[in-house]
């Protein structure tokens, strides 16, 4: 089809449509579909990462739950300390509460 053809039913099926395609108007509806484009892209990317780090997270917890020599395993691969890590924490929170007191 035309584009004119389409241009003036519009312009006959609703009349007030064609005060916003003015030209003085051309560079406003230009940022604004830049900016509706830019929200649905980003928004669909961070829907899709989203997604996808939910289901690592959730194997990851599932895994340790139903194999935890799997954990120790990592653990030991990685040189992490679970004592360590567990004895720091109340310490930690201790000298938190003195500043408080």
């Amino acid at each position: 089809m035309d584009l004119d053809v389409i241009w003036m039913d519009l312009n006959t099926k609703v009349p007030y449509l064609r005060y916003f395609f003015r030209s003085e108007y051309a560079s406003y509806l230009n940022t604004a579909s830049t900016v509706l484009l830019g929200w649905l892209v980003v928004s669909t990317i961070t829907h899709l990462v989203r997604l996808f780090f939910m289901h690592l997270t959730a194997s990851i917890i599932a895994i340790i739950l139903l194999c935890p020599t799997t954990i120790k395993w990592l653990s030991e691969q990685l040189g992490i300390d679970y004592d360590i890590i567990f004895n720091e924490i109340p310490d930690k929170f201790r000298q938190i509460l003195k500043h408080f007191r």
